[in-house]
């Protein structure tokens, strides 16, 4: 059994049995470290491995009197809402000590202590290859560089970056450092931040390299029952609208229901009024908040925990699935984050502005602008891109990872806890399934992703905020994620990844489109037969990869091969014929790895050399007359969409 760095053994117990779903009791050891339980039967060959981060709840079922077979346990839940049931013989509280061990580990800052991220680091003997002190995971983002990239700023540019934050007095769930409109004075930023709930004014996440319309975020106006306003608020919004080339109205997206942005009026908060922002037109996006998303996830969770073994009852389930996971409203609120996307991305793309905001600013916010970013920037599909967008919109923003997951707290029954960034990774997911060449990850990455996120191993989704994790010094006590990921990029490349230069991604979010995301929801407790599965079918997709590396390598050898003729296939045109021609897409449709000068990028290009060739060398561009269907298809299904409510 190996471990990791930082972990060691607590406490160990063979007097114990695991007891899955529908099947008979197998006897074991538990073996409980500072960051996993881990249960093997008597020839160690089944094995349950749940990191203690990970679990949601840890509870006792039965008692001392308790009659019946297999009535006197322990029950583990992870984040994920799985569950594992260990039974123990009714004799001297043999539960007890284990029980404590696991309370006591799983919910560290509920006792006072540190999550094993920091312990992890402090045990950390080797680095992750190619990684060093200098350079690491921590530096994949970077605020300026990322602000270059989109052209922000530069000589002419109509933006300029705020400095304004530095010590989080502006906003303490702000970034540092954002970037705003360049003909607004640092006085001006301070009352649009007053009149903003908790100081998250607007702040640029992206500018359309041709039109120069903006995608910027913020939180709910400070406008009350009594209409209250704010000329400075009003004057930022205005000045969207100039700096945009098309000078047409702003469009504020509200992604709450309007009764809900209606009813925060009580608490003072609300929406723009139409009178007020006469350079605007708001759209409500009826996106319902996080209590709702975390009650409709339970309910198709335990749905799909429901299945049983019998042939009967498969049949019987079969005939109930779909009406099942109606009921559960799921899709349709996964549907109706796409959607609106969608209508933020095709408003950029047409031209105009858009400013994005719910109530706080953190979590359908980031939703909203980070899927548009996916749709409209090629750079975002790539791995190194779409881990800098989850740092750019999610960690640096001031997604409320902490209070969402619940790390290390035992309060199962907190209200704010909602799976609002696995929400994120599913609805990526789906636009994945209608777009597979679009992207250079695979669902792996989105996987691997939200496991590490429920586990705690690394310290990239610990707190809250930018402030909390330089207050703890998470970036010197702790590992990054993206270290870890970047160490096998290999397991999450899509080798069907097609360079797409399009400007807007067509994507078409109908209900009808959309598919439970199995891979996710039905990954049941661990059997020993499916362990064994899924390594046969890793070991065939390796030998998989490896003949595509080995086929790609030989049609460059025969491109670069003297007086070989091109290669076409109907519409199709070939990166050879495209790399003469005068549309050949320019650095400010999109930038490439080799321009970004992180570790994590330079360990991509070599990972690629080193398997036979550059596997996106010789890029496949799509028929044009397909990408102008599936651009009518997804305007036609916008124009006829009436989600939205307009003032």
């Amino acid at each position: 059994m190996e471990f990791l760095d930082g972990e060691s053994i607590k406490l160990q117990d063979s007097n114990m049995q695991y007891l899955p779903a529908k099947s008979e009791p197998i006897p074991g050891t538990m073996t409980i470290t500072n960051y996993r339980c881990i249960f093997q039967d008597e020839n160690a060959n089944f094995l349950v491995d749940v990191a203690l981060g990970g679990l949601h709840k840890i509870e006792k079922f039965g008692g001392a009197s308790s009659s019946g077979e297999n009535s006197y346990g322990i029950d583990l839940t992870r984040k994920d809402l799985c569950k594992f049931r260990f039974i123990y013989p009714q004799r001297n509280h043999g539960r007890r000590p284990v029980f404590d061990k696991l309370h006591e580990l799983a919910f560290p800052l509920s006792k006072g202590n540190t999550m094993f991220a920091f312990h992890h680091r402090k045990g950390q003997k080797d680095a992750f290859p190619g990684t060093t002190p200098e350079k690491s995971g921590w530096d994949l983002y970077n605020f300026e560089k990322e602000m270059h990239r989109i052209g922000v700023p530069d000589k002419n540019s109509d933006w300029r970056v705020c400095d304004l934050n530095k010590s989080y007095e502006l906003s303490a769930t702000y970034p540092s450092r954002f970037a705003v409109p360049a003909a607004l004075t640092d006085e001006n930023i301070r009352q649009v931040a007053a009149f903003r709930s908790k100081g998250r004014m607007p702040a640029l996440s992206w500018v359309h390299p041709r039109n120069k319309a903006s995608l910027t975020r913020s939180a709910q106006p400070r406008v009350g029952i009594t209409g209250k306003r704010s000329k400075e608020d009003e004057g930022y919004i205005s000045q969207l609208k100039k700096i945009t080339f098309s000078q047409a109205n702003v469009q504020i997206a509200d992604a709450r229901p309007r009764r809900n942005a209606v009813a925060n009026q009580a608490k003072g908060l609300g929406y723009e009024y139409a009178s007020s922002y006469p350079d605007a037109v708001v759209s409500f996006l009826n996106i319902h908040n996080i209590h709702a998303m975390r009650e409709s996830f339970k309910k198709l969770k335990d749905l799909c925990c429901s299945f049983t073994e019998s042939t009967k009852a498969k049949t019987d389930q079969q005939r109930r699935w779909h009406s099942g996971v109606e009921a559960t409203g799921w899709l349709k609120h996964v549907q109706a984050v796409l959607h609106g996307a969608v209508r933020v991305a095709q408003w950029i793309d047409n031209g105009t502005s858009v400013l994005v905001h719910c109530s706080d600013g953190w979590d359908r916010t980031a939703q909203l602008t980070g899927l548009a970013m996916l749709l409209l920037d090629p750079y975002y599909r790539t791995l190194v891109g779409f881990m800098v967008l989850i740092e750019k919109e999610w960690l640096s923003f001031g997604h409320k990872f902490q209070q969402r997951l619940g790390h290390g707290s035992d309060n199962s029954g907190d209200e704010q806890r909602s799976p609002i960034f696995v929400q994120f990774l599913e609805c990526v997911w789906q636009i994945l399934q209608q777009q597979p060449c679009a992207f250079e990850f695979t669902e792996a990455l989105l996987l691997e992703i939200i496991d590490q996120l429920y586990d705690c191993r690394f310290g990239t989704f610990l707190f809250n905020c930018e402030r909390e994790r330089v207050d703890a010094e998470v970036q010197l006590k702790t590992l990054s994620l993206w270290d870890y990921i970047g160490s096998n990029l290999s397991k999450y490349r899509n080798p069907l990844y097609m360079v797409d230069h399009r400007t807007l991604l067509p994507f078409v979010p109908s209900i009808r489109a959309l598919n439970v995301w199995t891979s996710f929801f039905l990954r049941l407790p661990p059997r020993n037969q499916l362990h064994q599965r899924a390594a046969a079918v890793d070991a065939q997709n390796r030998e998989l990869a490896a003949e595509c590396d080995a086929l790609d390598a030989l049609l460059i050898a025969h491109r670069s091969q003297p007086g070989a003729a091109p290669t076409t296939n109907g519409d199709t045109t070939t990166h050879d014929e495209t790399t003469s021609k005068d549309e050949t897409p320019t650095n400010d449709d999109t930038t490439t790895n080799d321009n970004i000068t992180t570790d994590v990028v330079d360990r991509c290009t070599s990972e690629r050399d080193s398997e036979g060739g550059d596997v996106v060398a010789a890029p496949t561009q799509r028929p044009v007359s397909v990408a102008q269907s599936e651009r009518e298809l997804m305007a036609a299904y916008l124009n006829d969409a009436s989600d939205s409510e307009e003032l």
